[in-house]
């Protein structure tokens, strides 16, 4: 998947030839450039928000609203990557069912095999991190959180989901807090109408 293929162009994962020169600058070099054709296709082929067509990065220029829910499991996934990288240390976190059931889906019948030692969303280095979540700081997240006033409300849905998977690190990003507060006062509105539809004689 995409947190995947993010994650393997962390620099500390690069390989450069032997040369004379900074290799380490060269790795920075080689996966900022890299990353960033990733996150332009995204944006052309997902969110079809090319500047080169339009001139404007925003999220909902051209997409449909399949497109849009798209990019916000992709925000998930790359979040889950950083959860399960993290560890889930409370028993409450529904995050864990997930876990369970990625688990079962990786589960095969050489138990040499150890899930939480080759499964991909496993044993994140600090460098890793870092490098994952500076890119859904930075690029991924901001233009998520202009979908909290998308016309459709599936897509609004997708990216509350979204935001609740999101790490501690990510809730202090600007914008997040207006974010999850205006779809979660939604939900409740929806919920409290449909209270009131079903108690009329």
């Amino acid at each position: 998947g995409i947190p995947m293929l993010l994650k393997s162009c962390c620099p500390e994962n690069v390989v450069v030839k032997a040369e004379a020169g900074d290799k380490t600058k060269s790795k920075e070099l080689w996966s900022q450039s890299v990353c960033k054709e990733i996150v332009t296709w995204i944006k052309d082929n997902i969110l079809k928000s090319s500047s080169k067509r339009n001139g404007t990065s925003n999220g909902r220029a051209n997409s449909n609203f399949s497109q849009r829910q798209l990019y916000c499991q992709i925000c998930s996934a790359i979040a889950l990557a950083l959860r399960f990288g993290d560890g889930l240390k409370d028993p409450d976190d529904p995050v864990l069912e997930l876990e369970s059931k990625f688990r079962n889906g990786l589960a095969t019948k050489d138990e040499s095999t150890s899930i939480e030692e080759y499964g991909p969303y496993r044993r994140l280095t600090k460098a890793e991190r870092t490098h994952l979540v500076q890119l859904l700081s930075r690029y991924f997240l901001p233009i998520a959180l202009e979908f909290k006033d998308d016309r459709v409300t599936n897509v609004r849905l997708s990216l509350r989901k979204a935001l609740h998977l999101m790490p501690d690190d990510m809730t202090k990003l600007p914008h997040f807090k207006e974010a999850i507060q205006s779809l979660e006062e939604e939900v409740e509105t929806w919920e409290s109408f449909n209270g009131m539809a079903e108690s009329a004689p």
